[in-house]
């Protein structure tokens, strides 16, 4: 199967090449698969991690495997 693209460019903005992904992050460094903070990502929002945090995104699209978590 194929992979979901990395939702996280090289500037710290979350796009997905993927048009019909579901983005999640956290704000606060934790892992957006499993963390209770995870929200979906809703285009052109602008993010602000936590003081010596990373926002953390994945994406996932049905039919495909979900994308790795990536740090921006």
């Amino acid at each position: 199967g194929t992979v979901t693209a990395d939702p996280v460019n090289s500037d710290g903005t979350l796009t997905c090449a993927d048009g019909g992904a579901v983005i999640r992050y956290t704000l606060d460094g934790s892992d957006p698969r499993y963390s209770d903070s995870a929200k979906d990502y809703v285009p052109d929002t602008p993010l602000t991690a936590e003081e010596g945090c990373q926002i953390r995104a994945y994406a996932t699209e049905e039919g495909k495997y979900p994308s790795p978590v990536a740090a921006g």
